[in-house]
């Protein structure tokens, strides 16, 4: 199976500019891992704009906000955070 296209939202990318290179390295990992393989299981559902899906993951102290479009082929990053934030 063939990679999905993956983007990240403005607020994301600019907050991956500013972490350090290990938290940079695993958010940026898991990404594209759900790029590699759209289908893996979130820790959990919420519902967005215009009824959208969108999934959450918890790994290595982040939170990871994401949407997979599989009409499109394309996973869409929307937000990354501290879970107590």
């Amino acid at each position: 199976m063939q990679a999905y296209r993956l983007y990240y939202h403005d607020s994301v990318w600019l907050a991956l500019q500013g972490l350090k290179g290990g938290d940079r390295s695993s958010v940026v990992s898991f990404c594209r891992a759900v790029a590699n393989n759209p289908f893996l299981e979130s820790d959990y559902t919420e519902s967005g704009d215009g009824g959208a899906s969108w999934q959450c993951v918890l790994r290595e102290g982040w939170a990871i906000v994401y949407y997979v479009d599989h009409a499109a082929r394309e996973v869409k990053i929307g937000r990354i955070q501290r879970p107590d934030h």
